[in-house]
Parts: C-alpha cells; sequence; structure tokens
C-alpha cells in the first residue's frame, strides 16, 4: 500500500470592525478532469461592493519541475498569491483579489505550469477588512504539518473575533472522499480519473472569539493507493494551513 501524498491550505477571514460577521456571497467550482493548462469557472456574479474573492485551486503533477499555478485571470481584478502548498507532488494553492465594485457574468481562469487535471473553487466574502493593498488586510497566518501517512491537520490561534476558517487540498495518490473533521463542512470535491482528489473544507461557523486554538483537519482517509505511481511509496504526506484577518498578519509554520 501506497502512502497519501496531501497538500492542504487553509486560509480565514475575519469580521470588519464595525460589521456583524464575515459572509459567503458566491461559490463557484469547476474540475478539469484531462489534462491542461488552464481550469476555468463557470460565468458568476457577485452582489456587494468591496468584496474579497479567493481562487481555491489543487491539480495533480506529471514530470519536472512541479506544478504552480502561474496566475489568476478575471478582468479587471488583480489577483495575487496567498500561500501555495507543492513540497510533494502537485499543488494546493489559494490566491486572493479585491472587487470594490459588484461583478457581473465573469469567469475565473488559473493558468497552471503544466499540462494536468485540476480543480478550481471560487468564492467571495462580504464583511472582511479591506485596509491594505487589494484586500491583504484581511490576510492572516499560515502553518504546515505533514504525516507519513496520515490524514491532514493544522492548528492555527485565531487573533481576531469572528474568523473563517477554510481550506484546499490534493491528495496525489489516491481518489478516495474526505472525511472532514468536526464541526467542518466539504465545499467541493472532485476524483478525476488521475486517480486525485481534490477538495475545499471550512469550518461551518464563525470562530467567535480571538486566542481559540482551530484545526482543520480531515478523520479519513489516513493512507492512500496509487496504482498508476508506485514510485510514490516513499513520499510523505503534507499540510499547510492558512488564516486571514483585518489588520494584521502573523505566521506559524512547521514541517
Amino acid at each position: 500500500m501506497l502512502r497519501a501524498i496531501l497538500l492542504v491550505a487553509v486560509i480565514s477571514l475575519a469580521v470588519k470592525p464595525a460589521i456583524a460577521q464575515v459572509a459567503i456571497d458566491s461559490t463557484v467550482s469547476a474540475d478539469q478532469g484531462t489534462a491542461s493548462t488552464t481550469v476555468e469557472t463557470a460565468p458568476f456574479s457577485t452582489h456587494a461592493v468591496n468584496e474579497l474573492l479567493l481562487a481555491f485551486v489543487s491539480s495533480d503533477y506529471v514530470s519536472g519541475a512541479n506544478t504552480t499555478v502561474m496566475g489568476i485571470s478575471v478582468g479587471g481584478l488583480t489577483w495575487a498569491l496567498v500561500q501555495r502548498t507543492n513540497v510533494q507532488s502537485g499543488t494546493a494553492e489559494i490566491w486572493k483579489a479585491f472587487a470594490p465594485a459588484a461583478l457581473t457574468s465573469v469567469t475565473v481562469t488559473a493558468t497552471l505550469s503544466q499540462s494536468v487535471a485540476a480543480s478550481i473553487t471560487v468564492m467571495s466574502f462580504t464583511g472582511v477588512d479591506t485596509s491594505g493593498t487589494n484586500g491583504s488586510g484581511a490576510i492572516g497566518a499560515l502553518g504546515t504539518g505533514n504525516a507519513n501517512p496520515g490524514a491532514p491537520t493544522a492548528s492555527l490561534i485565531t487573533t481576531r473575533n469572528g474568523s473563517l476558517v477554510l481550506g484546499v487540498g490534493s491528495d496525489w495518490d489516491s481518489a478516495i472522499g474526505r472525511t472532514v473533521g468536526l464541526n467542518q463542512t466539504l465545499v467541493h470535491q472532485f476524483l478525476p480519473a488521475a486517480q486525485d482528489t481534490y477538495w475545499v473544507q471550512m469550518q461551518s461557523s464563525a470562530i467567535p472569539l480571538s486566542g481559540a486554538s482551530v484545526a482543520i483537519n480531515d478523520t479519513a482517509p489516513t493512507t492512500g493507493r496509487s496504482w498508476r505511481r508506485p514510485e510514490a511509496a516513499d513520499r510523505r504526506s503534507v499540510f499547510q494551513a492558512r488564516w486571514a484577518r483585518p489588520h494584521s498578519e502573523r505566521e506559524l509554520s512547521w514541517r
């Protein structure tokens, strides 16, 4: 039995001062099951001013330098990489953009460094801190963990009340549905013919208080099989976490 190669990045968003809560406005996902250098969402719209958009991208790997997202495009918005985890095969990434005005029937396209299967989920949020450049005031800390093998998990300490916590993952070895941890929700999941798993998950509700230890984790699977990649047997699983909050930023990391 081969070990699962897991890559996960997690982000949390916190409420803007004087706003009741961070809320999800729009969510759209798209899956690219055949090898391609792009993955693109269907058209979607947002419904408020000053929304933060997050693109969660996970992908396969074929050969050479590991896969990365080269860029994200949607008309009129500037996208910036928040976090990338590609220590092992494949990648799990979070990108952000800030939309000062509502968007109508836009598509988001991620361009990949090699032609692979991939999945993208784009979510827009109201109520986040809009300070800083391009919504940077909403971005906070990160952490990484790994297992050999094992289910992904990472814990972070919130620094603002009302944080939302979300994550994106890639399992390069196994096309197996995720069992998310307690009080968490599977936002999207894709099991391509490439025998990978790409998924997005989140805490089911906002974390009410700062200073709380919050885990994003899956309880299963804890190991994985890959009949197409026997060379993966000695590689380790990787988990990475990141959260965002208003006004300030810090980092935690462990490898």
